[in-house]
């Protein structure tokens, strides 16, 4: 899947998330319990959309997985922080189905995978689809001179000529133009 499906999946995510958060706080905060059951079901159906959105994007990163090493901190943050909503989401399920016990701690659970979410989308998906929109053009330096370098056309140049016979090291070490 194309990074910038993945980045709008996860702002449709976020969305979700804030809704269903949203349906459970309006039944928390309301003495009138008319439209309870609307909240409750409303609460269970998007967060079962949630839950499945979630794990259809998670299988599309794990594919990914294996393309990238998480050498950069924020990379490595960024796949924690996504594993750990699948213990919290788990653990709030099992509360609600089996441990009536503990069902008034629900909606710390909530806000723990709200605030997970939250950390992740804006903060990964957002800044690639800034960086996507922002970045067609970049100037780089070329022996003291700025050269203005289509991303685009420099990716398939990279694509078809050069990484056939050089490691991408050596093609990404040189700066180009787009007549060079």
């Amino acid at each position: 899947m194309l990074p910038i499906t993945n980045s709008v999946l996860s702002f449709v995510l976020l969305t979700i998330a804030i809704v269903t958060a949203t349906h459970i706080l309006i039944l928390l905060g309301r003495n009138n319990k008319s439209h309870e059951r609307y909240f409750k079901w409303s609460h269970r159906i998007w967060g079962y959309i949630f839950f499945a959105l979630y794990i259809f994007i998670c299988i599309s990163m794990f594919q990914k997985l294996d393309e990238f090493a998480l050498s950069q901190s924020k990379d490595a943050i960024h796949a924690y922080i996504g594993i750990i909503i699948f213990p919290l989401i788990i653990v709030k399920i099992c509360i609600a189905r089996f441990y009536k016990i503990f069902y008034k701690r629900l909606p710390v659970y909530g806000t723990a995978i709200l605030v997970a979410v939250y950390l992740q989308v804006p903060l990964y998906a957002g800044m690639y689809i800034y960086s996507a929109v922002k970045s067609r053009n970049v100037s780089l330096s070329n022996k003291g001179q700025l050269v203005c370098v289509n991303i685009n056309s420099g990716r398939n140049v990279v694509q078809q000529k050069c990484s056939t016979c050089h490691p991408l090291e050596r093609v990404y070490a040189y700066v180009k133009t787009d007549a060079e």
